[in-house]
């Protein structure tokens, strides 16, 4: 009994290891400069239009940004 519980542990150690080991692999990809450069631009364009939204008292929930007419149906 003691034994197969060592052997389990044993294990999931080894698998948890090996799949650590092949991760490093995926998250090491090395982006273009024109990746990086466009994901930096989405980034500065979103905070820029959160931050004009939440700027504005009017929209303090999200429908208050829709039209009257989406508003009617949401």
């Amino acid at each position: 009994m003691r034994r197969s519980l060592f052997i389990t542990t044993f294990l999931a150690l080894l698998e948890a290891g090996l799949l650590a080991a092949q991760a490093q692999d995926v998250m090491s990809a090395d982006l273009k400069p024109q990746t990086v450069q466009a994901f930096s631009r989405y980034v500065s364009l979103t905070e820029a239009r959160i931050e004009r939204q939440v700027a504005d008292p009017r929209n303090f929930l999200y429908v208050d940004q829709l039209p009257e007419s989406r508003r009617s149906q949401v």
